[in-house]
């Protein structure tokens, strides 16, 4: 057997391409290229895996009047626990006048801002809340105001909302069924005899299981006029707590109260013998209803002095939980700052000059208290306050308070008798306190729910989303055409050497031939080819195998990242 020539040798068969690019540079280019996929594939990860952890919100009003107060409630709120967090810290500023609160959340986690705006130029605004979870890295949210004048309340204006309350009031009692005596006897809806008796609680309604107090004032049904009056006061159907007195004196204003604790729904019956001789009695049976709010004010007075701080108990059913109040005037707010005041619950105190005070006249505060930060829903129980200018007293007050009733035909008769009558000129404090109640409590009591202004969870989610889409794309291109180049460099490679060890292959057998011939051997032709057909078969696969392998990574982290 002759030697084999050196020409097939793998220097003599290399390539150009061999010669130019090392067996080493072929390797780390391998491994760069993969850790450059790699590379992509964490950066991607890293920005889909992140999510909204806070959000904020914040409530409160949004037109204020420069050098006044305003009042804000920031809640911050961990989405993957589902509760507000206590002890965040919460900033209000103003980009040219600073800082403006600096505060922590509480334990039901919100903060009640309590601010007061500086001397800014009229028109639309901003102000930087700035929220820092403990342990997370502050936040900044900007929250848009409109700045205005200063304005009073419309007291006019609620006295009228009043007065078409009790015109429906009205209409739905023509439309109710007639309350009957045990006996069967049908009874008017207005009584019977010269008396009209209205039973009527203080902030509107009772509250269930909760101490209540309870109006009722005498007139003349023809006139309207008060009516000094003895009045017993029986339970017919119902249940109560404890006992009410069995019979009441109205004062020279026509007005008594008694204290009770409902539970649902009374029938009560009222007889009226009036004091001077000869008169004729009068009896009525009147339905009270007791909701369901779960707190209960009490306030000493109606009437808020302006050097005077205003304390406010409550009592709730609840021994636990957070509780909140504010007083709203026109379309400011003021929070309450919690204390310990009241007895089987807490209390709020609200400092002198929280709110505006009127140069004149008298003004209307709206007193809620509830449960529920951002949605008082029923559970709200809701008082008026009188805030009168510096100077005016509670009688004063209780004459601007009867002249608007009148003004806006809220018992225009019994409002104009007590206008013109020597009871207002000489009752007791008390007595004028109590008469300003009622009055107020004749007003509509509807809650006014806290404005939210911004929620940052839906606005982070959505900016988050769109960040994570905006770098989806160029990644996912990136992949593909990283694939793209991958598999032809393969290809490429596979088939080029593919075709050099088949030329070998061939060139050797071939050498091979010639040997065995000239030694008058039998030619392999029938021995290799099956071999040959063997290995071609087989690289064939190898290289589907390898595409296959290729386009199943690629697509699997494409449709990885479209899902993130």
């Amino acid at each position: 057997m002759s030697e084999p020539t050196p020409s097939h040798g793998a220097s003599a068969d290399a390539t150009w391409l061999e010669r130019l690019v090392k067996p080493w540079m072929w390797r780390w280019a391998s491994y760069l290229f993969a850790l450059y996929i790699f590379t992509l594939i964490a950066v991607y990860m890293a920005v889909a895996g992140r999510s909204v952890s806070f959000s904020y919100t914040i409530s409160g009003q949004r037109a204020v009047a420069a050098s006044e107060p305003i009042a804000w409630r920031v809640g911050v709120r961990d989405l993957a626990q589902g509760r507000f967090l206590p002890g965040a810290t919460v900033r209000v500023s103003h980009r040219d006048k600073g800082v403006l609160y600096a505060g922590r959340t509480s334990p039901a986690g919100f903060a009640d801002v309590n601010m007061t705006l500086p001397a800014l130029q009229e028109g639309p605004g901003s102000l930087v809340v700035t929220v820092e979870p403990r342990g997370e890295s502050p936040a900044e949210v900007e929250v848009p105001i409109e700045v205005g004048r200063s304005h009073p309340p419309d007291l006019v204006e609620a006295w009228a909302r009043a007065s078409e309350q009790l015109r429906e009031d009205r209409e739905a009692m023509r439309g109710a069924p007639p309350l009957k005596t045990d006996s069967g006897e049908e009874l008017p809806r207005v009584g019977r005899g010269p008396i009209a008796i209205e039973l009527l609680a203080d902030g509107h309604d009772t509250t269930d299981g909760l101490r209540s107090t309870v109006f009722v004032q005498t007139t003349e049904r023809e006139t309207g006029l008060p009516v000094p009056a003895t009045v017993t006061i029986k339970l017919v159907k119902g249940v109560i707590e404890g006992d009410v007195p069995r019979q009441v004196q109205t004062n020279g204003g026509g007005l008594a109260s008694f204290a009770l604790v409902p539970i649902g729904v009374q029938r009560w019956r009222l007889e009226v013998a009036p004091r001077e001789e000869g008169g004729e009695p009068s009896v009525r049976e009147v339905i009270l209803t007791s909701k369901k709010k779960q707190y209960a004010m009490r306030l000493k007075s109606p009437l808020w002095k302006a050097t005077d701080e205003l304390k406010v108990p409550v009592l709730t059913l609840h021994r636990t939980g957070a509780l909140y109040s504010d007083l709203v005037m026109d379309e400011r707010v003021v929070f309450g700052d919690v204390s310990g005041i009241g007895n089987g619950g807490g209390g709020f105190i609200f400092k002198p000059g929280a709110p505006p005070r009127p140069e004149s006249g008298v003004w209307l505060l709206k007193l809620q208290v509830y449960g529920h930060a951002l949605a008082p829903g029923e559970a709200v129980d809701v008082r008026y306050l009188a805030l009168p200018a510096p100077g005016l007293e509670g009688r004063e007050a209780l004459q601007v308070v009867l002249e608007r009733a009148w003004g806006a035909g809220v018992r225009p008769e019994t409002a104009s008798a007590l206008l013109k009558s020597t009871w207002l000129r000489t009752a007791p404090t008390q007595e004028v306190h109590e008469q300003l109640a009622f009055w107020l409590a004749t007003l509509p009591h509807d809650a006014t729910h806290p404005i939210l202004q911004i929620d940052t969870r839906d606005r982070d989610r959505v900016a988050l989303a769109t960040e994570k889409e905006s770098w989806r794309g160029p990644i996912t291109g990136l992949l593909i055409a990283s694939g793209v180049v991958a598999a032809l460099i393969i290809l490429y490679l596979v088939v080029f050497n593919l075709l050099r060890v088949r030329r070998r292959s061939q060139q050797m057998l071939a050498d091979l031939h010639a040997e065995l011939e000239e030694e008058g051997e039998q030619g392999l032709d029938q021995i290799f080819a099956p071999g040959g057909n063997l290995a071609r078969t087989q690289a064939l696969f190898q290289l589907i195998f390898i595409f296959a392998t290729i386009a199943l990574f690629f697509a699997s982290i494409i449709i990885l990242l479209q899902h993130l």
